[in-house]
């Protein structure tokens, strides 16, 4: 066996800001590290990049029976992998629930939103099984300091020096300055409660800005029929990155949140943030944003109405901004990673 070979897992089921986070922590780690193999389930246009790769193939059984790469990687992932690398790294919290002797393992949890917010299955599945997979995990690496102490506040069996932080990190950009700001303001709308979009779409509702908007990315809503407020779907990187250069602010005022990664790429594009007072937001928005209660209609109203009115607010916040998203990089992540596994 090869001496400190490492496999990072790869998961093509897990989507939204997981799958940035997996995707742009092993593009880092393949440039840094020679010893780093993707290992993958089924080839897409993310793997065929990739040169040293390892293949897990999936028993002819587990098809027939439908069963899912998440289950597979709970129960027997590690009888496949065996004595085959010395070190795997996990991104997300999908994880085997037994101990391995034949690798050490790093663990990635992302949140635990579920816990609270998710369905009935989901909640079993946070509650029951995954404290199986942090139990039997050698090393359990979070994305900032508000999912640390949740894991240690809600999985008091976990020891807290077995658990890491370590921030995700952020695309670099070429802009220096952002566009010519438009009349509105843009969000992201997801069907999920705790995203709170109803929330903000009453508390934009009342205002009495004629011409103001505020344009939702992300999912549709069942009614999207409402004065001054646009709903696009899902749009590509480049539009995205456009809307955000260009609006007057980012709100973002979930109710939880594990890191937040739209505060990040605002910022990085010059725009204003608005943001939520709790969970990890404030840790990751810095000065770069203004806090608002996420539960609180007539405040985020407020702050709304100040950022229109006040341009020197807005300077300030892009400034600041630009500032805070210089604590995220992809290759500080990854560096840490490899600290974690040569321990």
């Amino acid at each position: 066996m090869k001496k400190n070979k490492i496999l990072f897992l790869y998961d093509p089921e897990i989507s939204y800001g997981i799958k940035t986070y997996q995707e742009n922590l092993f593009r880092e780690l393949d440039k840094i590290s020679k010893n780093i193999y993707l290992g993958y389930f089924e080839e897409n246009d993310f793997t065929k990049k990739f040169k040293k790769k390892f293949l897990i193939k999936i028993p002819k059984f587990c098809k027939k029976l439908r069963i899912s790469i998440i289950i597979y990687k709970l129960f027997l992932l590690d009888i496949y992998l065996g004595k085959k690398f010395n070190n795997v790294i996990i991104p997300s919290q999908h994880a085997p629930m037994v101990k391995s002797n034949k690798h050490k393992r790093l663990v990635t949890v992302h949140d635990i939103t579920p816990l609270f917010y998710g369905s009935k299955l989901k909640k079993i599945f946070y509650k029951f099984f995954l404290p199986l997979s942090l139990k039997n995990a050698d090393k359990i690496i979070t994305v900032s300091n508000h999912s640390r102490k949740d894991l240690l506040k809600n999985f008091k069996k976990i020891p807290k020096e077995k658990i890491k932080t370590i921030y995700s990190g952020i695309n670099p950009i070429n802009q220096k300055r952002p566009l010519k700001k438009q009349n509105y303001f843009l969000s992201i709308y997801r069907n999920e409660k705790w995203k709170n979009s109803e929330v903000l779409i009453d508390s934009f509702k009342n205002l009495k800005f004629k011409n103001l908007k505020l344009i939702f990315v992300g999912d549709l809503p069942k009614k999207e029929n409402i004065p001054n407020i646009v709903f696009l779907g899902n749009v590509n990187s480049k539009k995205l990155m456009k809307l955000y250069s260009q609006s007057k602010a980012f709100i973002y005022i979930s109710l939880y949140e594990g890191f937040g990664f739209p505060i990040l790429e605002a910022q990085s594009w010059g725009c204003p943030v608005i943001t939520s007072n709790i969970s990890s937001m404030p840790e990751i928005a810095g000065k770069g944003a203004i806090l608002v209660n996420p539960k609180n209609r007539k405040e985020i109203s407020k702050t709304i109405v100040k950022l229109t009115k006040n341009k020197k607010i807005s300077e300030k916040l892009i400034s600041e901004g630009y500032k805070n998203i210089k604590r995220f990089s992809w290759e500080k992540c990854a560096k840490a990673y490899l600290r974690e596994v040569k321990k």
